[in-house]
């Protein structure tokens, strides 16, 4: 009776073995098959992500990122006015040389607590198709009214290509 429980115990382990190493199999073959649709580009997980504009101190009220032109309205929440304001967008990471853009130079006064009006039109090579997610990091040089001291910012975007 010892011997029959012994090799049903035996089998017993092996079948959980067994069972443990297919699904693990399995399991590896369906992570390497969603691996290379990432990798040729036939998923793209980037999509799902939610549209972002963060620049610290400026808010972005309203934003479109077109093939040829980068359009943002940004309300200055800074204590003081500023002048002079350049505005630059690079791309970060994956995005890195998708961006061209050349650094757009707004001379409107920026009241503190409005909003930029006419938008920073910033003029770019952006070599994403329309519909696909890009990411960039933006930069903004402005002086204080009443001061010499250059404020700098620097800030992200995320968005669709429209």
């Amino acid at each position: 009776m010892k011997s029959n429980n012994r090799i049903f115990q035996t089998k017993k382990a092996q079948l959980a073995v067994e069972t443990l190493l297919i699904y693990g199999i399995a399991l590896l073959v369906v992570m390497g098959a969603v691996f290379a649709l990432i990798q040729f580009g036939v998923l793209d997980l980037g999509s799902m992500l939610p549209d972002q504009c963060d620049l610290g101190e400026f808010s972005c009220e309203n934003y479109v990122v077109k093939p040829d032109l980068v359009q943002l309205e940004l309300r200055n929440n800074l204590p003081k006015n500023l002048e002079n304001m350049t505005v630059n967008i690079e791309g970060t990471g994956d995005n890195e040389g998708l961006w061209n853009c050349d650094p757009a130079v707004y001379t409107d006064l920026v009241v503190k607590g409005e909003v930029t009006n006419p938008p920073v039109e910033i003029t770019c090579d952006i070599k994403v198709p329309k519909g696909k997610k890009i990411e960039g990091v933006v930069y903004i040089e402005a002086k204080l009214i009443g001061s010499n001291i250059l404020k700098s910012i620097q800030g992200k975007i995320r968005t669709s290509v429209s």
